[in-house]
């Protein structure tokens, strides 16, 4: 099991005015659709598009006056101190949203099934409100990581207490899979293999 990411949050502060920004699953979702993809918003964070930049900070902030007053107190300073005082905390949170994808020790290639970016946090959402029966805020108040832990622990807790079957002499692989789910108290057609794919992609 990969560890939670070092960082969840992180401060930016000029002026006298701080502003917290973390790396939730809401920030990740708008950020990744700010410019229709990480790759364009990456492109605008290396041009400093200062337009970017502020939509960026208002949309990762957890106090929305909070990131108001720095953005005011920022503005006013010459563009290469507003530069030099966001783009490092930027990058490093864009970097919480795209981590290394995990890969096979044998061929070197990536593992699991390729999902967008979209595709991955809407099942994370699915996720978080579904299978572990947390509020929607408090899913969008995760961090990606965040839910794919807790679902492992959630699963591994199950078939502890409930046992797998995963010795048993079945058929087919899907057969296998569904009395397993039932097993751990899951929907028989929980997709575990896309699931680790996904748990996989957000590390």
């Amino acid at each position: 099991m990969n560890p939670l990411a070092a960082e969840t949050e992180f401060t930016l502060s000029h002026g006298g005015n701080t502003v917290r920004l973390r790396a939730s699953l809401r920030s990740a979702l708008r950020l990744e659709r700010l410019h229709d993809g990480f790759g364009p918003l990456i492109t605008k964070l290396d041009q400093f598009d200062t337009a970017t930049i502020g939509n960026m900070i208002k949309i990762a902030a957890t106090d929305h006056s909070a990131a108001q007053r720095f953005l005011a107190s920022i503005s006013t300073e010459p563009l290469q101190v507003y530069k030099q005082a966001v783009t490092g905390t930027l990058s490093s949170l864009l970097a919480a949203f795209l981590p290394t994808p995990a890969t096979d020790t044998t061929s070197g290639k990536p593992k699991g099934k390729t999902l967008s970016w979209s595709e991955a946090y809407a099942q994370l959402y699915q996720i978080g409100t579904g299978w572990l029966g947390w509020t929607p805020a408090e899913t969008w108040h995760a961090t990606p990581t965040e839910i794919t832990e807790a679902l492992t622990g959630h699963i591994a807790r199950l078939e502890a207490i409930n046992g797998t079957t995963a010795d048993k002499d079945d058929t087919t692989q899907t057969e296998a899979d569904r009395d397993a789910n039932i097993a751990a108290g899951l929907d028989p057609t929980f997709d575990r293999a896309g699931f680790e794919a996904l748990r996989l992609m957000t590390f």
